[in-house]
């Protein structure tokens, strides 16, 4: 009698741990599934911001380039760098428009956590402007025109946000177009509007002394934000300056986003 009760016992335990063990490979393939699956805005951002903070600098002198700072002869820079002080206001009424435009903040079409968990991965220690660059187009770039694309094929969201293209970015001008013909609208570049009209704005532009060519990469920036619109036009939207972090203190950050900068007069004299 004790012994078929102590088999019985066994048999209810292994039961037990059977069952436990298939809902515990239940519980993991649901989340392998559920890691697998696309992601909704909201957390594709909450995503990319995780990502963004898994920057990590390195900071011992010997393992990190000793190059000077960018000598800006012949070089293209704004005359002015001014705060934008209407910048959160501006940016909580396009996340508002998006948030509220039918389903496009609900529905499932961003990178799955599994494809952002690879991306993460791959981030190193960054030692140089290459390390930076790479890290920019992993957890910036790429995300920015993955969202503006998705944003653009929603026909309602991109009459309602006056979305008239995607963008992508480049670290070349070979754009259809000149590097002088693109340079003369990278000089015009401004953050006060955003209705110009790219293809007016050589013809607004005063002559100009003929500029010395710079070293190097001549007159263009590291990576160009293009802004390329349904009617075929490639607009430059921003000219990117990849700098290692490790060149520049927190301080003089902070002390040189304070207030209006005049980059001749501030920075290069």
């Amino acid at each position: 009698m004790e012994d078929e009760l102590a088999k019985l016992r066994q048999q209810l335990l292994e039961a037990r741990q059977l069952r436990n063990e298939e809902q515990r490979r239940r519980e993991q393939a649901e989340e392998l599934a559920k890691a697998a699956r696309p992601q909704t805005l909201p957390y594709y951002l909450a995503s990319c911001h995780s990502l963004s903070l898994a920057i990590e600098v390195v900071t011992d002198r010997t393992l990190t380039t000793q190059g000077d700072t960018t000598n800006p002869t012949g070089r293209i820079f704004p005359r002015r760098i001014v705060p934008w002080d209407d910048f959160a206001t501006r940016q909580q009424e396009i996340w508002d428009q998006l948030s509220n435009s039918g389903t496009f903040a609900s529905r499932p079409m961003f990178p799955s956590p599994h494809q952002l968990d690879y991306v993460m991965s791959l981030i190193s220690p960054i030692s140089s402007e290459t390390g930076l660059r790479n890290f920019e187009r992993d957890t910036v770039e790429n995300a920015v025109q993955k969202l503006v694309d998705e944003a653009y094929s929603d026909t309602q969201l991109r009459s309602d946000i006056g979305l008239q293209g995607t963008v992508t970015f480049e670290s070349h001008t070979n754009l259809g177009q000149t590097d002088e013909a693109l340079s003369e609208p990278m000089e015009q570049l401004s953050i006060e509007r955003d209705d110009i009209d790219a293809a007016a704005l050589p013809s607004r532009l005063p002559s100009r002394k003929p500029r010395r060519r710079a070293r190097g990469k001549g007159n263009r920036a590291d990576q160009f934000c293009i802004y390329r619109t349904s009617n075929g036009r490639n607009s430059p939207a921003l000219a990117i300056e990849y700098k290692a972090p490790h060149k520049l203190r927190r301080d003089e950050v902070v002390t040189g986003l304070e207030s209006e900068i005049r980059p001749e007069r501030d920075v290069i004299n």
